[in-house]
């Protein structure tokens, strides 16, 4: 039942949004090329998942193929902003010179072209983009990654395809990962505020009392928010009382 569910909001949100999908997520392949759409659905607020993505500086933060990462154009918010990848061992690439192209807060698309450097994912172009879906009452984040690709000399199509695939769903499942942990974190730290608050309410900090010579014309009194004026004798103090 929860599969079907997902299954039909995921179709009335393709049907509803499909005027921004498509320009985006259509990419027109050459002779040389493949592609392809991978979804993602994350279990955490949209805002959440976004802050994430967005940090063309720090694509490090879910994608563990990369190890580094230090912008040499633009400040990493900015269309044409230039950064530079160093990847992890153990894979057949070394770094990746990438190009901002899309940083939409308010559709939430994010775009970046490669450049150049030591892979073999030559003129690799992604495409991201965030939906906001509601499946069994509960708000959850839809991801969608778009890639066109040259399929390099000695490699089939769809060789190429299945390698980029499976790169794109590592980063993929990765960032659910970590999109999720930061949501339980965020709303543990809100449950902790609202316990703090509760607690302050029910039971209040001790009863303050200021001699009238701590402030010559005022005393103030904290728990009332009352504000006593001209007190001249030190027996005159105000005493504040909190009610329950």
């Amino acid at each position: 039942m929860r599969l079907v569910e997902g299954t039909q909001a995921l179709q009335r949100m393709l049907e509803e949004r499909k005027d921004l999908i498509c320009p985006y997520h259509s990419h027109e392949l050459a002779a040389h090329q493949c592609g392809s759409i991978l979804l993602q659905q994350i279990n955490a607020p949209l805002q959440v998942v976004w802050s994430i993505v967005r940090r063309f500086e720090k694509p490090q933060a879910y994608k563990r193929f990369i190890q580094a990462c230090s912008i040499t154009t633009g400040d990493a918010s900015v269309v044409g902003s230039i950064r530079t990848v160093q990847v992890v061992s153990g894979i057949p690439a070394t770094s990746s010179v990438e190009r901002l192209e899309i940083l939409d807060d308010d559709q939430h698309i994010f775009s970046f072209r490669v450049l150049g450097g030591s892979h073999r994912l030559q003129n690799y172009w992604s495409v991201t983009s965030l939906h906001e879906l509601e499946i069994g009452g509960r708000l959850v984040t839809l991801v969608m990654e778009s890639y066109a690709v040259d399929v390099p000399e000695g490699n089939t199509r769809d060789e190429t395809q299945m390698f980029a695939d499976t790169f794109v769903r590592c980063n993929l499942k990765s960032l659910s990962k970590v999109a999720e942990q930061l949501a339980m974190q965020e709303e543990l730290q809100l449950l902790d505020t609202q316990h703090k608050v509760k607690s302050l309410l029910l039971f209040p900090a001790p009863l303050c009392f200021f001699p009238p010579s701590f402030l010559r014309d005022y005393h103030v009194c904290p728990f009332d928010i009352r504000l006593c004026q001209n007190s001249s004798a030190d027996s005159d103090i105000c005493h504040s009382y909190a009610t329950m």
